[in-house]
């Protein structure tokens, strides 16, 4: 930047060393000596200026945006206490030991707010989140510079309070926000006058995601206490605590009755010992007895007597729907309860009748539950990433599993044995007899690996299919059942927001036809590995004997197929998000797991395309898992014991929820994945709706690469592709 700029206004200042604008005083220190001096550039782009706050984890700099020219802010990652850095450097030093531990988790957390914020770039409510990225042993994230007071400051300079009208003008605005950020399932968690900002044209914007987390409504999870004393609620002071909408509703009911009243509400621990909290029309504000409810019930102690939703709240206070004090409808539930108990006084004694009948005339299938497995030891050999950090990331999670079942089951030890991808295979091949696994992973194994396996017929007589996704018709798609999938991927488009903007293009919510795909010029990037998933949506359809044939419009697949290869001359071994990350691609043909690279590659400049054809998603199955035929029935049903524990909550958590590797079977733990990645939320109702090839998948393969080696790497014509579809034979 040119040395006339000022770096606290970006205003041209020409040759003076105090700002005629502002009067900043050029080569002024920052006020912390940890903080970034002014003139510091990040990521080739970004110009520091000066710091408009920080706190205990971070700093946020007024900043230039050099490639954009306009003035944007950005927030460092700094947790005071786990980092240092040495005046007038870039470099953070991390401490060692725990406290590096600690900073990498929190730093993680940091990123996740970016993302986070990213969601809701459209929201007029919510701060846009430009960029993120990580450099100098830290993290950023770039957002749009607001101009203007926080709410808090806004009080202040008023006296503390504000007549009723404007701060309910204020309270909708916020409810907007956190409307949209609850439909994607995450809570805010720190809602106060400070996380509210009033700018310069009376927008109004929600701030601080720092503490947000996934709404997943487990009693049992563990999350960072996070309060600001007036305004969060009772279970935010618990580390194991259940938190919904309704922890973010007590927070907006504390901020406007602080707005209305001048006083900030009892803290939350107080009021559980004692509970004297006035209602606002006590401290002399005129209110209607309506809003009056509306504001203590959003106050209240018990999480299950306030508005579970903001719309209700919203309802309550604009629209004067009906509701109780929270006394009044605490009252109320402990009576509809006394009926509750009695009726279930006698559903208790039919179980019991229904138990003898069971144990005494039914006979119980047999399960894995219902056999004895003796002492023994088991081989699992399981696929790990060539990553040095990423196959300690997984080798951790698999012991943190063989723990928890070795729990349970103390009479089966668990010999592990992660191998690096690149040697699985191998590996594999070259055992026999007594050296194979008892229970092995058959990915990148090639097609036959499942013919060394035995039936799992124990094993699903054993699980309930309701639990899971697709069992219910797991033997159409895999008759010998001899292959047991953990998770399962989709096809997917991603499309990038920067190309469809500059070439005035428009990113459909769903694509359902070929034309729509690859026609008005659009470009699609699908690499060998895809085509087999590409074709068995567009067309490829099963015979009864797992043979497939070209289905109607495969012929006309095939050739789009041929002429976006052509046009963006994609070399055989092209990096596809390399070329959506250089804006050369407006899509990129993909699956779902694919959505961290894209959102790194496009950080809030992507969108997630519903890919489907005449109502069908593509779908495949991954980590399917097998039971070997040379291990001892012991050791095969100790091993379906284990693979059984491999589809628990737990174990998909630590598999698909932890490092985002795959969509999970299991139904609980694919609930949570939706609300962890909201892009794929419109697969809620139409798991029904995904094709699989199963077990005829090899022969789905075979297709693809004729298709490649046949029509994608030679130079033939529309009428020649036909022929060649039209006479593949479906062999």
């Amino acid at each position: 930047m040119a040395n006339d700029i000022c770096l606290n206004c970006f205003k041209e200042k020409g040759h003076f060393n105090v700002c005629p604008h502002c009067g900043f005083v050029e080569g002024t220190l920052p006020e912390q000596a940890f903080h970034l001096y002014p003139g510091v550039t990040l990521s080739g782009r970004y110009i520091i200026g000066t710091v408009t706050g920080f706190g205990g984890f971070g700093t946020i700099y007024k900043a230039w945006d050099s490639q954009l020219s306009t003035i944007v802010a950005i927030k460092e990652f700094y947790p005071a206490g786990l980092v240092s850095r040495v005046p007038g450097t870039k470099e953070v030093v991390i401490f060692s030991g725990d406290k590096k531990d600690s900073y990498m988790q929190a730093k993680q957390r940091f990123l996740s707010e970016a993302r986070n914020l990213a969601m809701f770039n459209k929201n007029p409510s919510i701060v846009n989140v430009y960029n993120f990225f990580e450099e100098n042993n830290t993290a950023y994230i770039v957002m749009e510079y607001l101009d203007g007071v926080s709410l808090r400051d806004y009080l202040a300079q008023k006296g503390g309070k504000l007549p009723v009208d404007e701060a309910l003008d204020i309270v909708r605005h916020v409810m907007d926000a956190l409307i949209a950020i609850h439909a994607k399932g995450i809570i805010h968690r720190d809602i106060h006058p400070g996380n509210i900002f009033i700018t310069s044209t009376n927008k109004i914007k929600l701030l601080d995601f720092g503490a947000a987390r996934l709404s997943t409504g487990e009693d049992e999870a563990t999350l960072t206490v996070v309060v600001t004393q007036g305004y969060a609620s009772p279970e935010q002071y618990r580390t194991k605590s259940k938190q919904g909408p309704y922890t973010d509703i007590y927070g907006l009911g504390a901020t406007l009755y602080k707005m209305i009243t001048g006083v900030v509400p009892e803290e939350a621990l107080d009021r559980q010992v004692k509970d004297k909290q006035k209602k606002p029309s006590e401290l002399g504000v005129a209110v209607s007895e309506n809003l009056n409810k509306a504001i203590m019930k959003a106050m209240a102690l018990k999480a299950e007597i306030r508005f579970q939703d903001v719309a209700s709240f919203r309802d309550a206070v604009f629209k004067n729907s009906k509701i109780d004090y929270p006394e009044v409808e605490y009252k109320k539930r402990r009576t509809r309860r006394g009926v509750l108990i009695a009726g279930v006084m006698v559903v208790l004694v039919a179980l019991v009748v229904t138990v003898v009948l069971y144990s005494t005339v039914f006979k119980p299938v047999q399960t894995l539950e219902s056999i004895t497995i003796d002492p023994d030891t088991i081989q699992v050999w399981a696929p790990v990433s060539d990553d040095a950090a990423l196959q300690q990331t997984q080798t951790d999670a698999w012991q943190r599993i063989i723990d928890g079942f070795n729990g349970d089951n103390s009479q089966i030890k668990v010999d592990f044995q992660a191998i690096p991808m690149s040697q699985y295979a191998s590996k594999i091949a070259t055992a026999a007899g007594a050296d194979q696994p008892a229970l092995y992973c058959g990915d990148g194994l090639g097609d036959n690996w499942a013919d060394f396996c035995i039936p799992l017929d124990l094993l699903f007589d054993s699980l309930d299919p309701k639990e899971y996704l697709f069992l219910q018709n797991y033997t159409t798609m895999y008759p010998s059942q001899k292959a047991m999938p953990l998770g399962f991927t989709v096809s997917t488009l991603y499309g990038n927001d920067q190309v469809a903007k500059n070439d005035s293009k428009t990113i459909p919510a769903s694509i359902t036809t070929i034309d729509e795909l690859f026609g008005s010029g659009n470009s699609v990037q699908i690499n060998k590995t895809d085509i087999p998933a590409f074709l068995l949506l567009y067309g490829a359809q099963a015979n009864a004997d797992g043979t497939y044939y070209a289905g109607d419009g495969l012929a006309d697949s095939v050739i789009a197929l041929y002429h976006s290869y052509q046009a963006q001359n994609a070399a055989p071994d092209s990096v596809p998000i390399d070329a959506l990350k250089a804006d050369n691609l407006l899509y990129l043909y993909a699956n779902t797991s694919n959505l961290r690279d894209v959102q790194a590659a496009l950080p809030g400049y992507y969108s997630v395309v519903d890919l489907e054809n005449n109502g069908k998603l593509a779908g495949e199955f991954v980590d399917l898992w097998g039971v070997s035929k040379a291990a001892s029935t012991n050791q095969q049903n100790a091993s379906m014991k284990l693979l059984a524990y491999l589809l628990n909550n737990l174990s998909q958590d630590e598999f698909f929820l932890q490092q985002d590797s795959a969509a999970p079977v299991n139904k609980t733990i694919f609930d949570q994945f939706l609300q962890l990645n909201p892009d794929f939320a419109f697969l809620q109702d139409k798991t029904g709706n995904i094709q699989f090839a199963g077990e005829y998948m090899p022969q789905l393969r075979a297709f693809g690469d004729a298709v490649y080696d046949n029509v994608l790497m030679k130079d033939v014509t529309d009428d020649q592709i036909r022929a060649f579809v039209d006479g593949y034979g479906g062999q």
